[in-house]
């Protein structure tokens, strides 16, 4: 199996798209298709990356394919939707506080989120 098949493997698992998954791993969506073509291979940084934002990805089996793709622990193919509901489940059963923490720590996620596409689009453009 390639690099580009295994890299296709683990953007599935995922659960997120291929313009968000380049965003989490600080390349560019262009970068994501030539890796997945076959075009280039990624540098260290892009593993690195990978393994902040997904921690449970195997990075010796998608480097190299020596092992299995496992993951730390299932992830479940829901939807959106019900992503959404599980995570209003989550948060209507935290207290105050821990639920401002939360919603806190999305906000300032997101706003970086802007920030790296905003950064991305005047190095492009």
């Amino acid at each position: 199996m390639t690099f580009s098949e295994r890299l296709r493997q683990t953007i599935e698992k995922t659960g997120v798209s291929r313009d968000e998954f380049a965003a989490l791993t600080g390349v560019s969506r262009s970068q994501i298709f030539n890796y997945l073509k076959g075009e280039s291979e990624p540098s260290l940084a892009f593993f690195q990356r990978l393994k902040e934002s997904f921690p449970w990805a195997d990075i010796q089996w998608l480097a190299t394919g020596e092992q299995r793709l496992t993951v730390a622990e299932p992830q479940p193919k829901y939807g959106r939707d019900e992503i959404k509901k599980k995570i209003c489940q989550l948060l209507d059963a935290m207290d105050e506080e821990k639920r401002r923490d939360v919603l806190k720590y999305v906000a300032e996620k997101k706003q970086l989120m802007d920030c790296l596409e905003q950064l991305r689009g005047k190095k492009t453009g």
